[in-house]
Protein backbone atom coordinates (compact mmCIF):
# COMPACT_ATOMS: atom_id res chain seq x y z
CA UNK A 1 0.00 0.00 0.00
CA UNK A 2 1.34 3.53 -0.54
CA UNK A 3 0.55 7.17 1.17
CA UNK A 4 -0.06 10.31 -0.54
CA UNK A 5 3.05 11.06 0.88
CA UNK A 6 5.37 8.38 -1.09
CA UNK A 7 4.02 10.25 -4.33
CA UNK A 8 4.52 13.68 -3.61
CA UNK A 9 7.69 15.62 -2.82
CA UNK A 10 7.79 19.61 -2.78
CA UNK A 11 9.76 21.23 -5.44
CA UNK A 12 12.67 23.13 -4.03
CA UNK A 13 12.33 26.52 -4.49
CA UNK A 14 16.04 27.39 -5.02
CA UNK A 15 16.65 24.56 -7.90
CA UNK A 16 13.42 25.66 -9.77
CA UNK A 17 13.89 26.51 -13.20
CA UNK A 18 12.01 27.34 -15.88
CA UNK A 19 12.45 27.19 -19.89
CA UNK A 20 13.87 30.22 -20.84
CA UNK A 21 11.37 32.39 -23.11
CA UNK A 22 11.62 31.27 -26.76
CA UNK A 23 13.09 34.87 -28.60
CA UNK A 24 12.74 35.78 -32.70
CA UNK A 25 16.45 35.36 -32.73
CA UNK A 26 16.91 31.58 -31.72
CA UNK A 27 14.86 30.77 -34.45
CA UNK A 28 17.32 32.14 -37.32
CA UNK A 29 18.79 28.65 -38.83
CA UNK A 30 22.43 28.18 -38.61
CA UNK A 31 22.75 25.57 -42.08
CA UNK A 32 26.15 24.03 -40.01
CA UNK A 33 23.82 22.49 -37.64
CA UNK A 34 22.84 18.58 -37.98
CA UNK A 35 19.62 18.19 -39.69
CA UNK A 36 17.26 16.60 -37.47
CA UNK A 37 18.72 19.36 -34.61
CA UNK A 38 17.22 21.83 -36.99
CA UNK A 39 14.00 19.89 -37.42
CA UNK A 40 13.99 19.87 -34.00
CA UNK A 41 13.88 23.73 -34.08
CA UNK A 42 11.60 23.96 -36.71
CA UNK A 43 9.15 22.04 -34.88
CA UNK A 44 9.90 24.06 -31.71
CA UNK A 45 9.22 27.55 -33.18
CA UNK A 46 6.26 27.01 -35.42
CA UNK A 47 4.12 28.69 -35.49
CA UNK A 48 5.43 31.59 -33.19
CA UNK A 49 8.14 32.73 -33.12
CA UNK A 50 8.28 30.43 -36.45
CA UNK A 51 12.05 29.46 -37.37
CA UNK A 52 13.94 31.58 -40.49
CA UNK A 53 16.57 32.00 -42.78
CA UNK A 54 16.95 34.76 -45.50
CA UNK A 55 17.62 33.91 -49.22
CA UNK A 56 19.23 36.95 -50.68
CA UNK A 57 17.99 39.44 -48.38
CA UNK A 58 14.19 37.88 -48.52
CA UNK A 59 13.04 36.28 -45.15
CA UNK A 60 11.63 32.90 -45.66
CA UNK A 61 10.28 31.32 -42.72
CA UNK A 62 10.38 27.18 -42.67
CA UNK A 63 7.41 25.63 -40.68
CA UNK A 64 7.38 21.91 -41.38
CA UNK A 65 10.51 19.64 -42.33
CA UNK A 66 12.03 16.61 -42.66
CA UNK A 67 15.55 15.04 -42.62
CA UNK A 68 17.21 12.87 -45.75
CA UNK A 69 20.46 11.16 -44.91
CA UNK A 70 23.49 11.48 -47.35
CA UNK A 71 26.93 9.87 -47.64
CA UNK A 72 28.01 13.62 -48.06
CA UNK A 73 26.52 17.51 -48.80
CA UNK A 74 27.97 20.57 -50.27
CA UNK A 75 28.58 23.54 -48.03
CA UNK A 76 26.11 24.17 -45.22
CA UNK A 77 23.16 26.37 -46.65
CA UNK A 78 23.23 25.15 -50.02
CA UNK A 79 20.29 24.51 -51.93
CA UNK A 80 19.11 21.85 -54.29
CA UNK A 81 15.87 22.31 -56.11
CA UNK A 82 14.64 19.02 -58.06
CA UNK A 83 11.86 19.91 -61.04
CA UNK A 84 10.57 23.15 -59.37
CA UNK A 85 8.98 21.07 -56.74
CA UNK A 86 11.53 20.02 -53.90
CA UNK A 87 13.87 22.27 -52.21
CA UNK A 88 16.85 20.40 -50.28
CA UNK A 89 19.30 22.53 -48.03
CA UNK A 90 22.57 20.94 -46.88
CA UNK A 91 23.37 20.81 -43.30
CA UNK A 92 26.17 20.48 -41.15
CA UNK A 93 25.05 16.41 -41.34
CA UNK A 94 22.66 15.31 -43.94
CA UNK A 95 20.13 17.25 -45.65
CA UNK A 96 17.12 19.28 -44.61
CA UNK A 97 13.80 18.94 -46.79
CA UNK A 98 11.66 21.68 -45.98
CA UNK A 99 8.01 21.04 -46.58
CA UNK A 100 5.77 24.37 -45.62
CA UNK A 101 6.91 27.98 -46.00
CA UNK A 102 6.32 31.45 -46.02
CA UNK A 103 7.89 34.50 -47.20
CA UNK A 104 7.79 37.70 -45.76
CA UNK A 105 4.18 39.05 -46.06
CA UNK A 106 2.66 35.90 -47.44
CA UNK A 107 0.97 32.97 -46.36
CA UNK A 108 2.45 29.72 -45.67
CA UNK A 109 1.97 27.19 -48.30
CA UNK A 110 3.49 23.94 -49.55
CA UNK A 111 7.09 24.05 -50.72
CA UNK A 112 5.92 23.30 -54.31
CA UNK A 113 3.61 26.34 -54.75
CA UNK A 114 6.67 28.52 -53.50
CA UNK A 115 8.42 27.30 -56.22
CA UNK A 116 5.89 28.05 -58.39
CA UNK A 117 6.47 31.61 -57.91
CA UNK A 118 10.18 31.90 -57.06
CA UNK A 119 13.04 30.60 -58.76
CA UNK A 120 16.36 29.69 -57.23
CA UNK A 121 19.46 29.40 -59.33
CA UNK A 122 21.18 26.55 -59.48
CA UNK A 123 24.16 26.35 -56.61
CA UNK A 124 22.14 28.96 -54.56
CA UNK A 125 23.14 29.48 -50.33
CA UNK A 126 20.58 30.53 -47.87
CA UNK A 127 22.37 33.62 -46.15
CA UNK A 128 24.29 32.73 -42.90
CA UNK A 129 22.18 33.86 -40.04
CA UNK A 130 22.67 37.84 -38.46
CA UNK A 131 24.91 37.75 -35.52
CA UNK A 132 24.00 40.62 -33.54
CA UNK A 133 21.25 43.14 -33.85
CA UNK A 134 17.63 42.20 -34.74
CA UNK A 135 16.48 40.00 -37.20
CA UNK A 136 13.87 41.76 -40.06
CA UNK A 137 10.63 40.41 -41.67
Amino acid sequence: SWAASDVYRSQSHTRRRGAGKLTREMGDLHWSEPAETLVQRIRAFAPKPGAFTHLEGDLLRIYSAHTEEANSVPAPGTIAVEENKRLRVATGKDWLVPERVQRAGGKEMPVDAFLRGRTIAKGSVFDAPKTSGSANG
